[in-house]
């Protein structure tokens, strides 16, 4: 479908966008989810290795300071 301005582009739905059918919706729709909780989990192991890292840089000061 060719659209010839925005308001035609803003009037249609979802479904006259996607130009996927049956199948390769459910399939896009699958991979989305997966990356979606690749991304949480991603989310999570980031938070993990900040609080890792504030925790080693508090010992080495800890360490630097009674050996000071």
């Amino acid at each position: 479908m060719r659209v010839s301005n925005m308001s035609d582009l803003k009037s249609m739905s979802v479904d006259e966008l996607s130009p996927l059918e049956g199948s390769d919706r459910t399939a896009a729709a699958a991979r989305a989810d997966d990356l979606r909780t690749q991304r949480e989990r991603i989310q999570r192991l980031n938070e993990y290795c900040n609080r890792v890292t504030t925790e080693l840089r508090a010992s080495l000061d800890r360490t630097h300071d009674e050996g000071s």
